[in-house]
């Protein structure tokens, strides 16, 4: 495993280790609702920041997104069908393999892409 693979892993372990679901979906939400915003800005059930909606298409206000649970559902699922294409390669590579006792899955990736963009799972 080179250097660059290595950092992946490293990178993906705490969020294998909480489950893709508990973690990526839900744990720095302030309560699982659509209508929320954090301190830092990040809206709805699934903290979305605005740069990441204007990279999926949609252009909408704070309060348009927040008050739409079916825009916010289709923005989860644009972004992962965007991130999935993104890593294709990695998925491929990573998926259901065992490093250092760590199990490594589509969905943590996925989670790792959500949370911090798949440029930096990439790197």
């Amino acid at each position: 495993m080179n250097r660059i693979h290595k950092l992946i892993v490293i990178s993906l372990a705490s969020l294998l280790i909480m489950g893709f679901t508990n973690f990526m979906l839900r744990a720095n939400v302030p309560s699982n609702r659509y209508d929320v915003v954090n301190r830092f800005g990040y809206m709805g059930k699934y903290q979305f920041g605005k740069g990441t909606l204007k990279d999926i298409g949609i252009d909408v206000s704070r309060k348009e997104f927040i008050n739409s649970p079916t825009l916010q559902e289709r923005a989860m699922i644009l972004l992962l069908k965007r991130n999935k294409r993104l890593l294709q390669k990695y998925i491929v590579e990573w998926d259901g393999k065992t490093v250092n006792g760590m199990y490594i899955s589509e969905s943590g990736i996925l989670a790792a892409a959500h949370l911090g963009g798949a440029g930096s799972v990439k790197r």
